[in-house]
Protein backbone atom coordinates (compact mmCIF):
# COMPACT_ATOMS: atom_id res chain seq x y z
CA UNK A 1 0.00 0.00 0.00
CA UNK A 2 1.69 3.32 -1.14
CA UNK A 3 1.88 6.20 1.45
CA UNK A 4 -1.21 8.69 1.69
CA UNK A 5 0.64 12.49 1.15
CA UNK A 6 -1.10 14.97 3.86
CA UNK A 7 -0.91 18.21 2.92
CA UNK A 8 0.63 20.51 5.39
CA UNK A 9 -1.59 22.74 7.52
CA UNK A 10 -0.98 26.82 9.16
CA UNK A 11 1.03 24.90 11.65
CA UNK A 12 3.63 23.98 9.60
CA UNK A 13 4.20 27.16 8.20
CA UNK A 14 7.67 27.23 10.78
CA UNK A 15 9.35 24.40 9.16
CA UNK A 16 8.75 25.01 5.90
CA UNK A 17 10.11 28.98 5.30
CA UNK A 18 12.86 30.19 6.94
CA UNK A 19 13.26 32.24 9.98
CA UNK A 20 15.22 34.85 8.41
CA UNK A 21 13.63 36.12 5.18
CA UNK A 22 16.12 35.74 2.29
CA UNK A 23 16.45 38.64 -0.65
CA UNK A 24 14.22 38.10 -3.42
CA UNK A 25 15.83 36.20 -6.09
CA UNK A 26 14.65 32.90 -7.96
CA UNK A 27 14.90 30.54 -5.26
CA UNK A 28 13.09 32.29 -2.74
CA UNK A 29 9.94 31.10 -0.86
CA UNK A 30 6.78 32.93 -1.17
CA UNK A 31 3.63 31.85 0.62
CA UNK A 32 0.91 30.79 -1.16
CA UNK A 33 -2.17 32.25 -1.15
CA UNK A 34 -4.92 31.76 0.98
CA UNK A 35 -7.53 30.71 -1.69
CA UNK A 36 -5.01 27.69 -1.31
CA UNK A 37 -6.22 26.62 1.59
CA UNK A 38 -2.56 25.17 2.98
CA UNK A 39 -1.94 23.55 -0.39
CA UNK A 40 1.75 23.40 -0.45
CA UNK A 41 3.89 26.46 -1.76
CA UNK A 42 5.33 26.29 -5.27
CA UNK A 43 8.52 27.50 -5.54
CA UNK A 44 8.21 30.26 -8.00
CA UNK A 45 10.90 33.01 -9.57
CA UNK A 46 10.70 36.56 -8.25
CA UNK A 47 8.48 38.82 -10.15
CA UNK A 48 9.97 41.37 -13.08
CA UNK A 49 10.06 44.87 -12.08
CA UNK A 50 10.32 46.00 -15.37
CA UNK A 51 10.01 49.94 -16.36
CA UNK A 52 6.17 50.28 -16.19
CA UNK A 53 4.62 52.13 -19.53
CA UNK A 54 2.10 54.26 -19.67
CA UNK A 55 -1.76 53.55 -19.67
CA UNK A 56 -2.86 52.83 -23.28
CA UNK A 57 -6.27 55.21 -24.12
CA UNK A 58 -9.02 53.60 -24.73
CA UNK A 59 -10.04 53.07 -27.78
CA UNK A 60 -6.91 52.47 -29.38
CA UNK A 61 -5.09 49.28 -30.99
CA UNK A 62 -2.14 49.66 -30.38
CA UNK A 63 0.49 51.80 -28.34
CA UNK A 64 0.92 55.45 -29.30
CA UNK A 65 3.06 56.34 -31.71
CA UNK A 66 5.08 58.87 -29.99
CA UNK A 67 5.57 56.33 -27.62
CA UNK A 68 7.64 53.83 -30.57
CA UNK A 69 10.96 54.03 -31.26
CA UNK A 70 12.36 56.10 -34.51
CA UNK A 71 12.22 53.92 -37.61
CA UNK A 72 15.73 52.83 -38.74
CA UNK A 73 16.71 54.05 -41.66
CA UNK A 74 19.57 51.99 -43.64
CA UNK A 75 21.68 53.24 -46.50
CA UNK A 76 20.07 54.60 -49.20
CA UNK A 77 21.47 52.28 -52.49
CA UNK A 78 22.48 53.92 -55.41
CA UNK A 79 22.19 52.09 -58.69
CA UNK A 80 24.98 53.28 -61.19
CA UNK A 81 24.64 53.38 -64.69
CA UNK A 82 25.13 50.34 -66.58
CA UNK A 83 28.07 50.58 -69.09
CA UNK A 84 28.54 48.65 -72.03
CA UNK A 85 31.60 46.57 -72.22
CA UNK A 86 33.40 46.96 -75.08
CA UNK A 87 33.26 44.62 -78.04
CA UNK A 88 36.17 42.15 -78.15
CA UNK A 89 38.61 42.98 -80.45
CA UNK A 90 40.50 41.05 -82.61
CA UNK A 91 44.23 41.32 -82.21
CA UNK A 92 45.56 40.00 -85.41
CA UNK A 93 43.31 42.38 -87.55
CA UNK A 94 44.67 45.95 -88.26
CA UNK A 95 43.39 49.28 -87.22
CA UNK A 96 41.76 50.20 -90.63
CA UNK A 97 44.02 53.77 -91.87
CA UNK A 98 42.66 57.08 -90.89
CA UNK A 99 41.86 59.12 -93.63
CA UNK A 100 44.11 61.78 -94.42
CA UNK A 101 43.32 65.67 -93.56
CA UNK A 102 41.61 67.19 -96.01
CA UNK A 103 43.94 69.49 -97.43
CA UNK A 104 42.13 73.14 -98.05
CA UNK A 105 43.00 75.30 -100.84
CA UNK A 106 45.24 78.02 -101.00
CA UNK A 107 44.24 81.32 -100.19
CA UNK A 108 44.80 83.53 -104.33
CA UNK A 109 46.96 86.49 -103.69
CA UNK A 110 45.73 90.21 -103.78
CA UNK A 111 46.37 91.02 -107.30
CA UNK A 112 48.82 93.77 -108.17
CA UNK A 113 46.48 96.45 -109.55
CA UNK A 114 49.22 99.04 -108.55
CA UNK A 115 51.67 97.37 -111.12
CA UNK A 116 48.82 96.88 -113.79
CA UNK A 117 46.69 99.58 -113.72
CA UNK A 118 43.38 99.72 -116.32
CA UNK A 119 45.98 101.60 -119.17
CA UNK A 120 48.90 99.11 -118.73
CA UNK A 121 46.69 96.14 -118.97
CA UNK A 122 44.98 97.86 -122.72
CA UNK A 123 48.12 97.89 -123.90
CA UNK A 124 49.32 94.39 -123.26
CA UNK A 125 46.10 93.28 -124.31
CA UNK A 126 46.63 95.23 -127.60
CA UNK A 127 49.94 93.61 -128.45
CA UNK A 128 48.40 90.30 -127.74
CA UNK A 129 45.67 90.97 -130.26
CA UNK A 130 48.30 91.93 -132.41
CA UNK A 131 50.68 89.52 -132.07
CA UNK A 132 48.91 86.19 -130.63
CA UNK A 133 51.63 83.76 -131.27
CA UNK A 134 53.49 85.94 -128.98
CA UNK A 135 51.51 85.92 -126.16
CA UNK A 136 53.74 83.98 -123.81
CA UNK A 137 56.88 85.96 -124.61
CA UNK A 138 54.68 89.55 -124.21
CA UNK A 139 53.84 88.06 -120.65
CA UNK A 140 56.74 86.99 -119.48
CA UNK A 141 58.16 91.12 -120.86
CA UNK A 142 55.52 91.96 -118.41
CA UNK A 143 56.40 89.52 -115.25
CA UNK A 144 53.32 87.95 -115.70
CA UNK A 145 51.62 84.18 -116.11
CA UNK A 146 48.93 83.18 -117.68
CA UNK A 147 47.04 82.86 -114.39
CA UNK A 148 47.76 86.36 -113.06
CA UNK A 149 47.25 87.82 -116.64
CA UNK A 150 43.66 86.05 -116.91
CA UNK A 151 42.32 87.55 -113.42
CA UNK A 152 43.41 90.77 -113.93
CA UNK A 153 41.45 90.95 -117.48
CA UNK A 154 38.57 89.40 -115.70
CA UNK A 155 38.52 92.10 -113.24
CA UNK A 156 39.08 95.47 -115.36
CA UNK A 157 36.54 93.76 -117.57
CA UNK A 158 33.77 93.44 -114.27
CA UNK A 159 34.72 96.59 -113.24
CA UNK A 160 34.22 98.38 -116.62
CA UNK A 161 30.76 96.26 -116.77
CA UNK A 162 29.82 97.61 -112.98
CA UNK A 163 30.53 100.83 -114.00
CA UNK A 164 28.90 100.95 -117.36
CA UNK A 165 25.78 99.61 -115.29
CA UNK A 166 25.99 102.93 -113.53
CA UNK A 167 25.89 105.14 -116.70
CA UNK A 168 29.62 106.10 -116.84
CA UNK A 169 32.10 105.11 -118.76
CA UNK A 170 35.49 106.37 -117.35
CA UNK A 171 37.05 103.05 -117.49
CA UNK A 172 36.37 102.26 -120.65
CA UNK A 173 37.67 105.18 -122.60
CA UNK A 174 40.76 104.68 -120.73
CA UNK A 175 40.99 101.50 -121.62
CA UNK A 176 40.02 102.29 -125.78
CA UNK A 177 42.36 105.37 -125.66
CA UNK A 178 45.81 102.97 -123.95
CA UNK A 179 44.38 100.10 -126.10
CA UNK A 180 44.14 102.09 -129.62
CA UNK A 181 47.64 104.08 -128.59
CA UNK A 182 49.86 100.58 -128.26
CA UNK A 183 48.59 99.31 -131.86
CA UNK A 184 49.76 102.74 -133.10
CA UNK A 185 52.76 102.51 -131.19
CA UNK A 186 53.88 98.91 -132.93
CA UNK A 187 52.33 100.21 -136.61
CA UNK A 188 52.38 103.63 -137.05
CA UNK A 189 49.78 106.27 -136.29
CA UNK A 190 46.39 106.28 -138.11
CA UNK A 191 45.94 108.86 -140.62
CA UNK A 192 42.47 110.23 -141.89
CA UNK A 193 42.20 108.53 -144.95
CA UNK A 194 42.42 105.42 -142.50
CA UNK A 195 40.05 106.59 -140.96
CA UNK A 196 38.14 106.57 -144.00
CA UNK A 197 39.06 103.84 -145.56
CA UNK A 198 37.42 101.64 -142.17
CA UNK A 199 34.15 103.90 -141.94
CA UNK A 200 33.64 102.57 -146.08
CA UNK A 201 33.99 99.42 -144.50
CA UNK A 202 31.80 99.15 -142.55
CA UNK A 203 29.37 100.66 -144.68
CA UNK A 204 29.90 97.70 -146.77
CA UNK A 205 30.60 94.85 -144.58
CA UNK A 206 34.16 94.46 -145.09
CA UNK A 207 35.56 95.47 -141.98
CA UNK A 208 37.84 92.37 -140.78
CA UNK A 209 39.05 92.47 -143.92
CA UNK A 210 39.98 96.13 -143.98
CA UNK A 211 41.65 96.11 -140.94
CA UNK A 212 43.78 93.09 -141.78
CA UNK A 213 44.83 94.78 -144.55
CA UNK A 214 45.76 97.69 -142.19
CA UNK A 215 47.56 95.74 -139.46
CA UNK A 216 44.78 96.38 -136.87
CA UNK A 217 43.71 93.14 -135.24
CA UNK A 218 40.21 92.41 -136.68
CA UNK A 219 38.91 90.95 -133.50
CA UNK A 220 39.11 94.90 -131.89
CA UNK A 221 37.42 96.44 -134.08
CA UNK A 222 34.65 97.93 -131.62
CA UNK A 223 37.31 99.30 -129.27
CA UNK A 224 39.27 101.26 -132.06
CA UNK A 225 35.66 102.70 -133.57
CA UNK A 226 35.36 103.85 -129.71
CA UNK A 227 38.70 105.59 -129.33
CA UNK A 228 38.69 106.97 -132.96
CA UNK A 229 35.10 108.43 -132.18
CA UNK A 230 36.79 109.83 -128.67
CA UNK A 231 39.84 110.83 -130.44
CA UNK A 232 37.54 112.99 -133.26
CA UNK A 233 35.03 114.66 -130.69
CA UNK A 234 37.69 116.16 -129.27
CA UNK A 235 39.87 117.23 -131.49
CA UNK A 236 38.08 119.21 -134.52
CA UNK A 237 40.62 119.72 -137.24
CA UNK A 238 40.80 115.43 -136.96
CA UNK A 239 37.42 115.69 -137.26
CA UNK A 240 37.25 117.76 -140.24
CA UNK A 241 39.51 116.01 -142.03
CA UNK A 242 38.09 112.55 -140.95
CA UNK A 243 35.30 114.55 -143.23
CA UNK A 244 36.60 115.04 -145.75
CA UNK A 245 38.67 111.93 -146.52
CA UNK A 246 35.30 110.12 -146.37
CA UNK A 247 33.52 112.62 -148.95
CA UNK A 248 36.43 112.04 -151.12
CA UNK A 249 36.98 107.84 -150.86
CA UNK A 250 33.04 107.92 -151.57
CA UNK A 251 33.37 109.82 -154.44
CA UNK A 252 36.16 107.74 -155.99
CA UNK A 253 34.56 104.47 -155.68
CA UNK A 254 31.39 106.05 -157.27
CA UNK A 255 33.68 106.89 -160.22
CA UNK A 256 34.67 103.99 -160.40
CA UNK A 257 31.78 101.85 -160.43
Amino acid sequence: MLPTFIPPSPADTPTLYPSDPEPPGWHSWHPADPWTEGTATLLLPPAIHSRSLPPIPYGTLGPPTELLPPPMLGPVRVEEPWIAPPPPTDLFVPAPATAPAPVSAPVPAPLPLDLYPIERCARIEASIARNPDQAAEILTDHGLDALTWRALRNHWQDAIQAEIDHGKSTLLRAHDAAFLAQLEQQRGPLTAEDLARLTLAAERGTRSKTLATLGLPPASGLAIDRALLARASKDPKLRASMRAAIEAARHATAHVE
